[in-house]
């Protein structure tokens, strides 16, 4: 036989044995799809939620996330099936268990027939992808359910005395509003707020003392002109009144704190309202800084008054910073990374660098430091099972595999040589993709912006790495428009740069990805403080989800492992031997 009627014969193999590979990933598919089908039906999976999972499971999807050939394709699609009937089983479990929450709240009186109506109606015409939508009925499951009873056990307790009493509206106006038919319809803070008045008033008629009932308009119309001044919540009027009027306090002693102790507080309210107001005022001229989030005036009042203290001490020096930029200090450098982790809400990660900043802080850093720890006290929740302090290093790597499997597989390889590369490099990618989420969130970037970037950063890159980088000015970047040896220039550096840049990457590009990461490990406050990764190669939606509920987990995750002295690896106990496909990871939905 000739050699080329041999390499005829080879290559008509290689395509049978394509053609078979391929018709072995149409029939996952169509197992998949079967699986998603029931779920759509039953309504735990939107249809919405549906295409995404397909999408995910296309030929460009594989290819977008480093699978190239037929062999490596149908390899990555074995355990399809078998996560996505886990993902259907899921979301079905989920899904009942929160119809049937919201149904015995319903019958409970916790809430009216329409308001669980609407409870119902949020989860089938939903629009966020399941991630987020697991989020959401986790959150539901463990503080709505509980607040909604404690409320209701409230009003019962309210309404027992009311009876044992013989008390009606007419006597305490107050439970008017209590007893109205809509009551139940309304929001959580405002029924909680008018059962905490109702309460107070109730106190005050049992006290059957007439001077209490003249203190109490006294004080709930001084309260409320508080309230409409803005220096305090209106929904926090009741929490007052109770306080005042619930612990057998003479009229004598309840003048004197209205007279004395509110009065001020009311000065402190209201003085770190206009700091507020003040700190907002400057961010509308200069710009708010970057990754810091400006509250809006309702959200900031729903704080404690040492939470908007604090929230305000750091408004005021993140705009500083943002005005004159940080020295070259170490601790200024410690400082702008603190920043970020509180903002991020990563106490773990800013608890690490604050205690690394104090070895090293003069007496003109103090104060600040303990700026920022009084608003890591204030504003920390510690859940103790995301912490597991006791996890071992396989059970710390067992659940960042897991972790890592909610990443979109097109994205998945960009994360586990990042992880691979160490802490401080992963650390500095969530950063930077936090920045994006940022800007879209203060108005910075929407899908259309984005879009007009996009399209000008291809030239705007060439002429960057044709005349150079400018020390000011916002850099729009195309790493992916440059061959591999331009890359290089193609990045800002940092040194004394104090100025935006926002890098478009698609990070199956395997010399764009490389490029980036590697300059990504060095420790670099400026850096990581303006740069803003878009990545191509998946929505903003799922970049937002990444940010918002992945990325804190992975990083606790790589801390440990970092001070256990192992690194990341996909398989295994260490990184010795560790893989960059994702091969041994389920697909993210």
């Amino acid at each position: 036989m000739s050699t080329v009627e041999t390499s005829m014969m080879e290559q008509a193999e290689l395509q049978e044995e394509g053609m078979d590979l391929s018709a072995k990933r149409q029939s996952i598919r169509m197992q998949c799809l079967e699986l998603l089908s029931q779920g759509v039906e039953h309504q735990y999976i939107t249809e919405e939620e549906y295409k995404t999972f397909m999408a995910n499971m296309s030929e460009a999807a594989l290819e977008a996330g480093g699978a190239i050939s037929e062999a490596d394709k149908t390899k990555w699609m074995h355990s399809w099936p078998e996560w996505t009937k886990h993902f259907v089983e899921e979301a079905k479990q989920m899904s009942q268990h929160f119809l049937a929450d919201v149904q015995m709240a319903e019958e409970q009186e916790w809430i009216s027939q329409d308001s669980a109506k609407r409870w119902r109606e949020r989860l089938h015409t939903r629009s966020s992808d399941w991630q987020s939508t697991k989020a959401f009925l986790l959150e539901f499951n463990k503080s709505y359910l509980k607040n909604w009873k404690e409320l209701h056990t409230k009003k019962q307790s309210l309404m027992k005395k009311v009876q044992k009493l013989g008390v009606t509206s007419k006597q305490v106006p107050e439970l008017a509003d209590i007893e109205k038919k809509d009551f139940n319809d309304r929001h959580y803070s405002d029924r909680l707020n008018t059962i905490a008045i109702a309460s107070a008033a109730l106190a005050v008629f049992e006290s059957g003392t007439a001077k209490n009932g003249v203190l109490f308009k006294k004080a709930q119309a001084k309260l409320e002109a508080t309230a409409s001044s803005g220096a305090m919540s209106k929904q926090k009027i009741g929490k007052w009144l109770e306080s005042l009027f619930h612990k057998n306090r003479t009229p004598a002693e309840i003048e004197k704190i209205l007279t004395g102790t509110l009065e001020q507080y009311i000065g402190a309210w209201t003085k770190v309202r206009y700091r507020f107001d003040l700190a907002g005022d400057q961010m509308k001229k200069h710009g708010i800084p970057q990754g810091f989030d400006l509250l809006s005036p309702g959200k900031f009042l729903e704080l404690d008054f040492p939470q908007r203290e604090s929230y305000v001490e750091e408004a005021e020096r993140a705009m500083q910073t943002s005005l004159k930029g940080p020295s070259d200090k170490p601790i200024d450098q410690l400082k702008l990374r603190i920043r970020h982790e509180l903002q991020v809400k990563d106490w773990e990660g800013a608890e690490e660098l604050m205690a690394e900043a104090w070895t090293i802080a003069e007496e003109n850093d103090r104060q600040e430091l303990r700026s920022m720890e009084t608003y890591l006290k204030q504003f920390r929740k510690i859940d103790e099972e995301e912490r597991a302090p006791g996890e071992s290093v396989q059970q710390t790597l067992a659940s960042l595999r897991e972790t890592l499997s909610e990443v979109p597989g097109s994205v998945q390889v960009l994360y586990m040589e990042a992880m691979q590369r160490g802490y401080d490099t992963l650390s500095a990618l969530t950063s930077q993709m936090y920045n994006l989420v940022w800007c879209h969130r203060n108005g910075y970037l929407d899908g259309h912006k984005e879009e007009v970037l996009y399209n000008a950063s291809f030239r705007e890159t060439e002429e960057i790495v044709e005349k150079g980088h400018r020390q000011r000015g916002l850099e729009n970047i195309n790493l992916d428009s440059v061959d591999a040896e331009n890359k290089s220039d193609a990045m800002r550096p940092y040194n004394r740069t104090w100025a935006p840049t926002l890098y478009h990457m698609n990070s199956a590009n395997g010399s764009s990805r490389a490029r980036y990461l590697e300059e990504l490990r060095g420790k670099n406050a400026a850096r990581d403080y303006w740069s803003t990764l878009r990545l191509t190669n998946i929505s903003y939606e799922k970049q937002a989800y990444l940010v918002s509920t992945v990325h804190h987990r992975l990083k606790s995750g790589m801390r440990k492992l970092r001070d256990a002295g192992v690194g990341f690896s996909l398989f295994g106990n260490s990184s010795r031997g560790s893989q960059t496909h994702s091969g041994g990871l389920r697909l993210a939905a």
